[in-house]
């Protein structure tokens, strides 16, 4: 598509005209615009006559120029900054443009319609671009549209069938899609977090209630089908005063006498990871090696495990893994 045009075609002095030579009149397509000292400039179009043979022996025009008034279609090309000037879109402006007001394009002496309009137009994109983030595109080209109209047509010449299009360079796009990819991923890993964060306040709850009611076989029934869960029952526990942690803990002890195994085994994983895992407190729990070794209680006095001033690490409470 070209990207220019000459809307002068001619320029032809009228110095050597007499009144026997035929007068000239506009053709289709061409306006006629005459100039002459002193006299401001006049245009005539098809079906509009032109000047009176009087007027052309006794005025002083000197000059006609011929003004192409045919519709060009026209392509410019630009590189315009975004917003912060971070990025360069590249524009591709496609129009449709013909000759509006002769007389101003005569006055301008407009040769070449790209050099005329490039620069004008150009201004214009830049001003609208720096507005605009580069996810803003198609803000920006609706406002780029309205704005070259206006400077365009305020120039003397008709615009229609315009079409703007902003585009950034292939490695700019790559980057910028990387880092969507990564806003989005950490976006969708806050959901879930907050999900899972949510799920293990509900089971928080959940177990508390049955510490508080003293359905501890429920419980321990409950984390023997969700051992995951172990954890928040780690936490909860770690989280009581030594005294009521001590209350809980024998509580959890005298449960492991029933003969369900799977009780046993739920109760003795929550001591172990509470208290820390030892072969003499697993024999309390019915786990030892001699099976008619009667079960003592857990005494938790001051040389008691958890208590014995030996510092133990607190459970780290899995929040990925959790509730899945």
């Amino acid at each position: 598509m070209a990207n220019t045009y000459e809307p002068i075609c001619s320029e032809e002095p009228l110095n050597n005209w007499n009144p026997l030579q035929k007068l000239p009149k506009p053709e289709p397509g061409l306006a006629l615009v005459f100039s002459g000292e002193r006299q401001p400039l006049v245009a005539f179009t098809q079906g509009q006559g032109g000047l009176t043979r009087s007027e052309m022996f006794w005025g002083t025009y000197n000059l006609v120029y011929k003004v192409d008034l045919a519709e060009h279609p026209l392509e410019f090309t630009f590189e315009i900054p975004c917003k912060g000037d971070a990025y360069d879109f590249n524009a591709v402006v496609n129009f449709i443009c013909s000759v509006r007001e002769p007389i101003k394009i005569v006055e301008r002496k407009v040769k070449d319609v790209n050099k005329f309009l490039q620069p004008l137009i150009g201004k214009a994109l830049r001003d609208i671009s720096r507005q605009y983030e580069i996810e803003e595109i198609a803000d920006a080209e609706n406002s780029m549209n309205s704005e070259v109209s206006r400077q365009v047509y305020h120039q003397g010449f008709n615009i229609r069938d315009l079409v703007i299009a902003l585009a950034l360079p292939e490695e700019v796009r790559t980057s910028i899609q990387k880092k969507r990819e990564i806003k989005n991923r950490r976006e969708d890993e806050g959901d879930e977090l907050k999900h899972n964060l949510e799920m293990t306040r509900k089971k928080m709850d959940f177990y508390v209630k049955m510490f508080q009611g003293g359905h501890l076989q429920l419980l321990a029934l409950q984390l023997a089908e969700n051992p995951k869960d172990m954890n928040i029952i780690v936490q909860y526990l770690n989280e009581q005063k030594p005294e009521n942690k001590a209350r809980l803990i024998r509580d959890l002890q005298q449960l492991g006498d029933v003969e369900d195994i799977i009780i046993q085994e739920a109760i003795a994983s929550i001591i172990y990871n509470v208290i820390g895992g030892t072969e003499s407190s697993t024999r309390r729990l019915g786990g030892g090696k001699n099976d008619n070794q009667k079960n003592s209680d857990y005494d938790l006095d001051e040389e008691d495990t958890y208590n014995s001033g030996k510092s133990r690490e607190r459970p780290k409470f899995d929040y990925d893994n959790d509730g899945q």
